[in-house]
């Protein structure tokens, strides 16, 4: 049997050991040992609990959960494009750095071309699973810690990045590299030729006001606590050396590579949200139109703006990590196997039938991710299975699928109480927006989907939960990983026009932000729409 760690007791954990040795494992509830989910195997103890088993110097452990590979990027190898000198042979990478997932793209600086992506879970998700739990964890005394793993993970993807873009240039002349990069004659660097073209000549990262705050080693109890005033919002230009701790040579084969970080609106509302706008900016419909239109990201902090013509109004809803596959018994996050759409064919009086696809096709089942989510309960109330305030009626668990042990996968009454708190945080969230903009959500002609969850959600089956406005069929917009996408286009605005933060910064100017927390409507409309449909 684990041997357990009382409350107040100050031995390590397995979980504490993990954290120290930098090892990727994740813990949605901070390691409070509550969540079950930081799962690891240890010799002669069997299958435990990381953060409820007492660490002895020797263990052999294994973690058992597997991060996997983040698939819902949301933008395709082409996409997006931005006007710019087209092909040019400089190279930038772009990155988002998520509360869960940390994205990074390689991308041609004159066209936006994207070359190469990669992603990874990041690494702080050992302390908690959403900004919460990340600045409790801050608070306490991690920050250091959370800060160096951070950096870790930022290395892992930017050095992936560089290697393809070594094998991108191997690709053209059959060239040899090293095990960081290229090995080549007459060459400066990593695809950097004499003529100064070539090779990875910038970084942009976008994030959330905690994300940025971790990474630039901010104290995080700030965020915390009444009146929740950030360190610092403005943009940030350093290099990429003074970000990553690391010597630059290391990665970029030169000595300096400029890093930019988007810079954010409050402590709810950060760069990542300024990025997405960024971006939509560059969009044709909404160059060339009066309307209005909204951004929504399904994440952990629902963050949300609408764009009128003078004003972005934005606010940020606690929603938590459901929309991630947290905070759910047989949740995960959207990795190879996760179900991801779910149908019930029939109902509850002439008998149903559950069927269901995975990510990646695959039989070896993970969980259900967050878009799995969302169909499973627009589901199974469209089947008559529970009644609108979501209790379900035949008893629960509802089993939707095996595991490959044949052990159930079910979905229970408490998971439907976990994804209703955090509906109800995001469809009251975007009402008093919508209330405080002066206008209805009927009145919004395009609302953007943001993030991996903004990509693979079912958009009927969200509207007939409550999750998101019943809009017309085609206003409501999946577009994936705005926050990169911004990241992106900022590479290129600079690459071709030189430094052009004017429309970036008029974005923060242009900002006014509710908090929801201290507005008087939010509760009571937050109650409302706790019911489904």
């Amino acid at each position: 049997m684990a041997i357990t760690r009382k409350t107040g007791d100050n031995r390590m954990t397995v979980l504490d050991h993990l954290r120290e040795k930098g090892i990727g494992i994740s813990a949605p509830c901070g390691g409070k040992g509550v969540c079950g989910k930081c799962l690891v195997d240890i010799d002669g103890l069997g299958t435990v609990c990381a953060c409820k088993t007492e660490y002895e110097p020797g263990m052999r452990i294994r973690v058992v959960q597997n991060p996997g590979h983040m698939s819902a990027l949301g933008i395709e190898d082409t996409d997006p494009e931005f006007p710019g000198v087209g092909d040019s042979g400089r190279y930038g990478i772009a990155i988002d750095l998520g509360t869960t997932t940390i994205a990074g793209a390689l991308c041609d600086t004159g066209s936006g071309r994207v070359i190469a992506q990669r992603s990874q879970l990041n690494p702080d998700t050992a302390y908690g699973a959403d900004v919460i739990s990340r600045i409790r964890s801050g608070s306490e005394g991690h920050g250091r810690k959370m800060r160096e793993a951070l950096c870790k993970g930022l290395r892992e993807i930017v050095s992936g990045l560089v290697g393809d873009l070594s094998d991108r240039e191997i690709g053209k002349d059959g060239l040899g590299k090293d095990g960081l990069g290229m090995d080549r004659p007459g060459m400066d660097g990593i695809g950097m030729d004499r003529t100064g073209k070539g090779g990875i000549g910038m970084l942009t990262i976008a994030g959330n006001t905690t994300m940025i705050h971790t990474l630039m080693g901010y104290d995080l109890s700030v965020l915390g606590h009444y009146p929740y005033k950030p360190v610092n919002t403005a943009l940030i230009e350093k290099t990429a050396a003074d970000i990553l701790e690391i010597e630059t040579f290391d990665i970029f084969g030169k000595k300096e590579v400029p890093c930019v970080i988007f810079p954010g609106i409050s402590a709810f509302v950060g760069g990542d949200i300024v990025s997405g706008l960024y971006y939509l900016n560059s969009l044709e419909e909404n160059r060339n139109s009066d309307g209005v239109y909204a951004l929504m990201d399904l994440g952990t902090n629902g963050e949300m703006a609408i764009v009128t013509d003078d004003i972005i109004h934005v606010a940020s809803s606690a929603a938590g990590p459901v929309f991630e596959g947290g905070g759910i018994s047989c949740g995960t996050g959207s990795v190879r196997g996760a179900i991801d759409h779910i149908r019930i064919d029939g109902d509850r009086d002439d008998g149903y039938e559950v069927k269901y696809s995975t990510i990646g096709e695959e039989t070896d089942i993970k969980g259900i991710c967050g878009s799995g989510v969302t169909d499973c309960v627009a589901e199974i109330f469209k089947a008559g299975l529970c009644d609108s305030s979501g209790f379900i009626l035949d008893g629960e668990p509802f089993l939707v699928a095996r595991y490959p042990d044949r052990s159930p996968l079910a979905f229970t009454q408490d998971d439907m109480r976990q994804f209703q708190l955090a509906k109800a945080a995001i469809s009251a969230g975007f009402e008093v927006l919508c209330r405080r903009a002066g206008i209805s959500p009927e009145e919004i002609d395009r609302l953007y989907l943001a993030g991996g969850m903004g990509v693979a959600i079912d958009t009927r089956a969200a509207s007939a939960v409550g999750l998101l406005p019943e809009m017309p069929e085609n206003s409501i917009i999946p577009t994936g990983n705005t926050s990169l996408k911004g990241a992106i286009r900022l590479l290129t605005d600079v690459s071709s026009s030189g430094r052009k933060y004017e429309e970036l910064l008029r974005i923060v100017e242009r900002s006014r932000v509710t908090d929801l927390a201290e507005d008087p409507e939010f509760t009571d409309i937050y109650m409302e729409h706790i019911d489904l449909g």
